[in-house]
Order: structure tokens, then sequence, then C-alpha cells
């Protein structure tokens, strides 16, 4: 019986150790990953309905996270993205992730 005992903590820490292992070595790549990428939230707004840019998003991957406005904001139509950074018009207001 002891014996029984004794292997079976033996084989749950090993379980145990195994799993911890992954854990950890899954949250190390995850934050290397985000350590390279340069992420940050801009506020563009179209508030007189006409286009306005933003410079930010030059050069960069950009994503609306949250729209402000009671205008629409879709892409291609109210917003983009283009050479000079992101464009808004028609009244769109949100703001956007910028990667890098």
């Amino acid at each position: 019986m002891k014996l029984n005992l004794k292997k079976s903590i033996i084989i749950l820490m090993l379980i145990f150790g195994i799993v911890s292992l992954s854990v950890f070595a899954q949250g190390r790549r995850g934050r290397g990953r985000n350590q390279r990428r340069n992420v940050q939230t801009v506020y563009c707004e179209s508030g007189d309905m006409r286009r306005h840019w933003c410079s930010e998003g030059i050069g960069a991957e950009v994503r609306l996270i949250k729209q402000k406005s009671d205008a629409a904001c879709i892409r291609g139509r109210t917003w983009g993205v283009a050479r000079n950074g992101i464009w808004v018009d028609h009244g769109c207001r949100a703001d956007f992730e910028v990667s890098r």
C-alpha cells in the first residue's frame, strides 16, 4: 500500500511539473511577441462631416477598436488607411489601434 501511494505521489508531481512548464513556456512566448510590437491607441475624428487625416497610422496595421460617433464608421467608406495615415469621413469618430 505504501509503495502504491509513493508511486501515485511521484506520478502526480511529474504531471504537475510538466503542466507548469508548459504554462510557463506559453506565457513567455506571448510576452515576447507583445514586447516586439509597438501598439498605441489613436483617436481620429471627422467632426465637421469632412475627411480628416491622422498621421499616426502611417506604415502601420490599423484596426478600429471603439466607435465614438453616432455616424457609422465603416472601413473603406467612412474610415481607412492610406500613405498619409488614418483617414475618417462623414462624421466617423473612433479610437484606433495602431501596431508597428
